[in-house]
């Protein structure tokens, strides 16, 4: 048998199952969260450290059930409900904590104003903005915010004067992004 073909019929599986990957809810999740994958982008602005995830549709949709026991109508539906937003988490870290104590009121009020995002030559607004209420001890703060789907590359533009920057620029490509089947059964 020629090697060329050789070579493809022992390739085209391996191929064929990672383009058809499935994964648990929880897995999906893990793969989400993995800086590795894409869905990530991380920046340091001053004394802060900020980690800024893509949410996808999916991921949203499963946050909304346990992970056992989900319907694929009822996801279905809720996957849709998601696919019309493009949800990001920022988790905005301060080594000593004061720092975030110092925002915490610019967090809760006045940051969804600040926040915008570019899509192709459009700039847009937040549409949703969700900041947990800081509670003096954790280093962390986090924040989810929502804006109309792109379906290109986008940059999501963190405003710079709270940290004591320029802007924050974090660009997410949904075609570099690789999201996997997720296995409700």
């Amino acid at each position: 048998m020629n090697k060329a073909v050789l070579a493809l019929l022992l390739f085209t599986p391996a191929l064929l199952f990672s383009c058809g990957r499935r994964m648990t809810p929880a897995a999906f999740r893990q793969y989400v969260e993995d800086p590795a994958n894409g869905f990530v982008q991380a920046v340091s602005a001053g004394a802060f450290e900020i980690r800024c995830t893509y949410l996808p549709p999916a991921y949203m949709a499963l946050r909304s059930f346990r992970n056992t026991g989900i319907e694929e109508a009822e996801y279905a539906l809720r996957e849709a409900e998601y696919g019309d937003t493009d949800t990001y988490r920022l988790e905005v870290t301060s080594a000593d904590g004061r720092g975030l104590a110092r925002l915490g009121e610019y967090f809760g009020y006045y940051m969804q104003a600040d926040i915008a995002r570019t899509c192709g030559t459009d700039t847009l607004p937040c549409t949703a903005y969700h900041a947990e209420p800081y509670n003096g001890v954790d280093r962390r703060q986090h924040i989810e915010i929502g804006f109309a789907a792109c379906n290109g590359a986008a940059t999501l533009w963190l405003p710079g004067a709270p940290f004591g920057t320029e802007p924050l620029p974090l660009r997410f490509d949904k075609k570099d992004l690789t999201i996997p089947t997720i296995s409700l059964r």
